[in-house]
């Protein structure tokens, strides 16, 4: 076999999965043959369409890759680092191209695009991994994967958590049925003595997520897509559907399966924040959308907007993983408390200057008071001597401002002082909305991610 938008994330490779020559009509193997129907068995869906699959080598994959880096494309990167690198994922200066790449292709077995409808296959492909992209296909010709994809950051990996997550249980589902002697697609086969036997997938995936997080070759940032969308989208999948959890006991699946489950969360139940999938449905607060989207009116003449983006529990999760925590699981019970965020990319017109302004809403005031000294820590922010008390300087000699009231906090960063205080309070008085999913105007991530391949 993402993100998304992981891990990654990235734009290098949005060409090599959307463009090519026209061909001869594709003409399937014997085992492709045989997978595509066994696909359309488990996924309870017909295809619609014809496929086209490609063979690459991993060298070629990776070459093709850099290849597609054009001057465009490093200009949307370079951008993203003076963006997304200022809320501290990573350092502003990092050679973002190569890392983008790097990070976004050595673990890739094989992939779907939305867009050119074709499926890419990485050296030796298992048949588990083919079963996972004809899945993706299916996926598409019946629900529109590009129109299913959610806008901004949480938005995207929240939608791809069910599209993923998705694949990897139905793609178990046929791991099932091959290794039982009645080749049925019951899930029984995978329970003894009451003992779910998703408990080892789910630990696999845990273990994968939290050693790609602790990969010392490319910050977190890089691979928030993959340590997300695969592991605890078949969580939430499977709990949806088979009401089986992590670490279930007297374990019993009401037969026949009834997958329309499963296709509601593409239609009548979508997700909308990365807090569903990691709170199994759970956590079922109305996310408070501030509705931050632009400077105050005095200044607005000396601002142009770059975008805006709604980080999300996963989001900041990883934006505090490299400041000594071991795992997801453990930083993911501090980010519980986010009620909702939103940042706003702003530029200088002076001096073209990158800067942002970020407003999130927690639980409770302990909840704010606790998330600002971890915000302090993500940008090595020190103080500086004024009446506020509040102005300070990032890692990089940036100014800054991180000020925290209530359940809020806003955080300015390469704003000029002078602007500083009326775009704090404009941030502090920015109407929040109660909603089930934030506003998607000025979505940066939704011009990253869209569409991103599936892998």
């Amino acid at each position: 076999m993402t993100i998304p938008q992981v891990q990654g994330l990235l734009i290098a490779l949005l060409c090599l999965f959307n463009c090519g020559t026209e061909k001869d009509v594709y003409h399937y193997n014997e085992n492709e043959s045989y997978l595509l129907r066994r696909a359309a068995e488990v996924r309870e869906l017909e295809f619609l369409d014809e496929l086209e699959i490609r063979y690459l080598t991993s060298e070629e994959f990776r070459q093709n890759a850099r290849n597609e880096v054009d001057t465009a494309r490093t200009e949307r990167l370079i951008r993203e680092a003076e963006t997304y690198g200022r809320l501290g994922y990573f350092p502003v200066d990092i050679d973002i191209v190569e890392t983008s790449v790097s990070s976004s292709t050595d673990w890739v077995g094989g992939s779907y695009s939305p867009s050119s409808k074709l499926i890419t296959v990485v050296g030796e492909p298992s048949n588990r991994t083919l079963i996972h992209e004809f899945i993706h296909a299916l996926q598409d010709q019946h629900y529109g994967i590009s129109d299913y994809d959610g806008s901004g950051l949480d938005g995207f990996l929240a939608r791809r958590s069910i599209i993923e997550g998705g694949a990897v249980l139905f793609e178990r589902r046929f791991t099932i049925a091959e290794n039982a002697e009645d080749e049925s697609f019951d899930f029984d086969h995978w329970i003894e003595d009451g003992v779910s036997g998703f408990d080892p997938v789910f630990e696999a995936w845990r273990a994968y997520s939290n050693g790609a997080l602790n990969d010392d070759n490319a910050p977190p940032y890089f691979s928030l897509y993959r340590t997300l969308v695969y592991g605890y989208g078949l969580e939430y999948c499977v709990n949806n559907l088979l009401g089986i959890r992590y670490g279930d006991r007297d374990v019993t699946i009401d037969q026949p399966i009834d997958v329309d489950r499963h296709n509601e969360l593409w239609t009548d139940r979508p997700v909308n924040t990365t807090q569903e999938v990691l709170s199994l449905g759970d956590i079922n607060d109305p996310v408070m959308s501030p509705r931050l989207y632009g400077m105050p009116s005095e200044h607005k003449p000396k601002f142009t907007i770059v975008g805006g983006d709604q980080l999300g529990q996963w989001g900041i999760s990883l934006l505090l993983h490299p400041l000594g925590f071991e795992s997801a699981q453990e930083v993911n019970e501090l980010t519980n408390a986010w009620d909702g965020d939103r940042v706003l990319f702003v530029q200088d017109n002076k001096d073209d200057a990158y800067g942002l302004v970020w407003v999130s809403v927690w639980d409770t005031e302990q909840d704010a008071v606790t998330m600002t000294d971890y915000i302090h820590r993500v940008h090595g922010y020190t103080g500086i001597e004024d009446e506020s008390g509040l102005f300070g300087e990032s890692d990089n000699g940036e100014l800054m401002w991180i000020e925290q009231r209530d359940r809020k906090i806003v955080v300015t960063r390469n704003i000029k002082r002078e602007f500083v205080t009326d775009v704090v309070e404009k941030a502090f008085d920015v109407e929040f909305i109660q909603e089930s999913i934030a506003p998607t105007q000025e979505s940066y991530h939704k011009t990253i991610w869209q569409d991103f391949p599936l892998h």
